[in-house]
């Protein structure tokens, strides 16, 4: 009898040692670090951007080309928490919209901002009548718009309100730029050269830390004009592994060094993570391969 007791005692004491360090493991990941991160998701060849914000609101730019983007935010956000704040589409491209179809069956979605853009995909059309059935509030994108949470403010550069939209998708990228205190990251979703040269031109460009290189470093985008302007310390590419367009260019990749940038890429770094404080930030690429781990210079 004594010795059943001593069992049952040691049981429940592993119980209760367990139900502690599960404590302490919730209130780690529950408590706010007082960080804001920015993780360049590995999508493969496309784009996810997951954006968490230090009292733990998360915005989404873009699913990338499959469902593959829900196990990314798995692997970066903790179990229990199945909130986005926000997600953004930059533009209907199959390598950006077909992975919101996964993460709306996955994440509850509190806001869903996008250019209007008519586009006729079934991928993109099974998209906006998965958002009509949920009870997410739905807005059309307009340069200007400005969206707080907390100490973190997100502003929408482009689209200008009223203009017609360009036959190419990529023309129509939502472009934002975050702020929080003294730091600042731009994404250019696949904007091109014509965006930029616009932005330059409204004067509403700023030196900035990060940039999200346009178009997966395409050699229509990240102009040396513009990136004398932007000057940013970091750039990332979202690319994928010996994918079929040549991307990054050897073009962009070359004014990127000539900008002095230092060069991430998700085909060599996997996930790219940027942690902030708002005064310093901190890179952290999130490959298994070491030997991919280090920037391109």
């Amino acid at each position: 009898m004594l010795k059943k007791l001593r069992l049952k005692f040691v049981h429940w004491l592993m119980v209760g040692f367990l139900l502690a360090d599960l404590a302490v493991t919730w209130f780690a990941y529950a408590k706010p670090d007082e960080l804001l991160h920015i993780y360049f998701l590995d999508v493969g060849q496309g784009d996810a951007i997951l954006i968490s914000t230090a009292d733990h609101k998360h915005i989404l730019i873009d699913g990338g080309p499959d469902g593959s983007v829900v196990g990314q935010l798995d692997s970066v956000l903790p179990a229990w928490d199945r909130q986005l704040d926000l997600v953004i589409l930059t533009h209907p491209h199959a390598d950006h919209v077909a992975g919101l179809l996964t993460v709306l069956q996955r994440y509850s979605v509190e806001q869903f901002i996008y250019s209007g853009a008519p586009y006729s995909t079934t991928t993109y059309e099974n998209l906006l009548s998965a958002l009509a059935k949920q009870n997410i509030t739905i807005q059309i994108a307009s340069a200007g718009q400005k969206y707080d949470f907390g100490d973190t403010r997100l502003d929408l550069l482009w689209p200008i309100a009223g203009q017609s939209f360009s036959q190419d998708p990529n023309e129509t990228s939502l472009i934002t730029q975050l702020r929080y205190g003294n730091f600042s990251a731009l994404f250019m979703g696949d904007a091109s050269a014509n965006n930029e040269q616009a932005l330059l031109a409204s004067s509403t460009v700023s030196d900035v830390d990060v940039l999200k290189v346009g178009h997966h470093g395409s050699q229509y985008s990240t102009s040396p004009a513009f990136l004398s302007v932007a000057d940013p310390e970091i750039a990332v590419i979202e690319v994928g592994v010996n994918n079929n367009f040549g991307h990054p260019t050897p073009t962009t990749l070359n004014h990127l060094k000539d900008s002095g940038a230092t060069v991430y890429r998700t085909d060599q770094n996997g996930t790219i993570e940027v942690a902030t404080d708002g005064a310093k930030y901190r890179i952290l690429p999130r490959s298994a391969n070491p030997a991919v781990s280090s920037p391109s210079q």
